[in-house]
């Protein structure tokens, strides 16, 4: 989960803050395979047993990142759009 202390917070945020500035700096085009970069390289730096365990937990830190944002900005995003269009299952399909 990404809710960590505040003083944890404190510690990174002067690094991820320059990161996000570099990242920045990227067109849109090119950010998603320097972002891929950094996830792998960040989760192959973060952990010195290379096993099974070791990369499901890899796996998993990156699974709860896709949910934590779906969560927090998909979501509330659909939920805008449902109501601005009307939702999807406006009514009832019955098949015969």
């Amino acid at each position: 989960m990404p809710y960590i202390k505040k003083d944890m917070r404190d510690k990174i945020y002067p690094d991820l803050e320059k990161l996000i500035d570099n990242v920045r700096t990227f067109n849109e085009g090119q950010r998603d395979g320097v972002l891929n970069y950094i996830f792998t390289v960040m989760l192959e730096g973060s952990f010195d047993l290379e096993n099974y365990l070791t990369y499901q937990r890899k796996i998993g830190i990156l699974e709860c990142c896709k949910l934590e944002l779906y969560r927090r900005g998909v979501a509330p995003y659909e939920e805008e759009k449902k109501e601005e269009n009307g939702d999807v299952l406006y009514r009832t399909f019955r098949i015969k």
